[in-house]
């Protein structure tokens, strides 16, 4: 479950995509999203098909910690997929462990989380719809992008030294 949760609170990516990693993804300190693993037509099984849309079909940088443990954990050598469950079991495993851990939200909420933390970074818009594939901004602002408590001290420091510099007053 390590790399599910590197790969989805570190690039954002879904579920789907992360189940349908394999190591020739992963290249130069980059990643290949151009596939998802998803329920068949029967809804019985899981088959690999492109992207959800084609914004989604993208190339992203790795941080190097990150790229380097994805390296060295290998793949099934059945599949050639880096994780050997299907998306489903993915998301149940990792409630299981969340709340073995008291962490709060569901696989899916390190996408959103992944999102805010762009915002929070002042990502542009643009950018950040490139990094998750996303076709519209307001897909990425109105649905994924939260303000993150964690960030409210650093922007509540930033506009009272505006304001202070404004009214000729000391800052606090």
């Amino acid at each position: 479950m390590l790399i599910v949760v590197l790969l989805a609170a570190t690039l954002g990516l879904r579920r789907s995509e992360i189940c349908a990693l394999t190591q020739e993804d992963f290249f130069d300190g980059k990643v290949r999203i151009d596939k998802a693993l998803v329920p068949s037509y029967d809804n019985k099984t899981f088959v690999l098909k492109g992207t959800k849309s084609k914004a989604g079909k993208r190339i992203l940088a790795v941080e190097p910690g990150v790229y380097a443990t994805v390296k060295a954990y290998g793949c099934n050598p059945r599949t050639g997929r880096i994780i050997s469950i299907n998306p489903a079991r993915v998301s149940a495993r990792y409630t299981t462990l969340a709340k073995r851990f008291g962490v709060p939200g569901s696989l899916h909420d390190l996408r959103h989380y992944y999102a805010s933390i762009l915002a929070a970074l002042n990502v542009p818009v643009k950018y950040a719809m490139q990094r998750l594939g996303h076709s519209t901004p307001q897909v990425t602002e109105k649905v994924y992008q939260h303000a993150l408590s964690a960030y409210d001290q650093k922007f509540n420091e930033i506009v009272n030294e505006h304001t202070a510099q404004l009214i000729g007053g000391p800052s606090v």
